[in-house]
């Protein structure tokens, strides 16, 4: 294990969120699916086939497996998930949204704007207590205070 300097705290999380669906769900998203499938048909639009295929199919396969568990760890020198390091000179922001029990995210905003957000769960870390380690090393955006659009769809209509 490489030195990324003083540990300062740790937490488990799961790869993603399995969500438990029932036959209605199930309803619904084939009855959806197939309505956009007929769109794409009729106009002719491959490209949204395919995506629509895709993203169902990714959908449908997740539910499959179980996730894994990742760990994530703060350090001196960034972040950890697993063994992947995170520099902290390679984020420019941090903010936490924490309403739980649903909504527990860690977001680290990269510098260069062509990576996506970092977006990490809390599960049973202490929010209080990373904020404060992360304050020694990053600014925090106290601007953003709901969850990404894309956490909140994936939640919402557990996808």
């Amino acid at each position: 294990m490489e030195d990324y300097g003083e540990k300062f705290d740790s937490w488990h999380f799961l790869e993603f969120q399995r969500h438990e669906r029932g036959a209605a769900w199930y309803i619904i998203f084939f009855v959806i699916a197939g309505l956009l499938i007929t769109y794409c048909l009729v106009t002719f639009n491959l490209l949204f086939l395919v995506i629509i295929l895709i993203s169902g199919s990714l959908v449908l396969f997740t539910n499959r497996h179980q996730p894994n568990q990742l760990a994530a760890t703060l350090w001196e020198d960034g972040i950890t998930i697993n063994d992947k390091l995170y520099r902290h000179d390679d984020l420019s922001t941090f903010w936490i949204i924490y309403r739980p029990p649903d909504i527990k995210y860690l977001y680290f905003k990269f510098k260069s704007s062509l990576r996506p957000d970092l977006v990490i769960p809390l599960e049973d870390a202490n929010p209080v207590s990373v904020r404060q380690t992360l304050l020694r090393f990053l600014t925090e955006d106290t601007k953003k205070e709901d969850e990404s659009v894309a956490e909140a769809m994936t939640r919402t209509y557990k996808l």
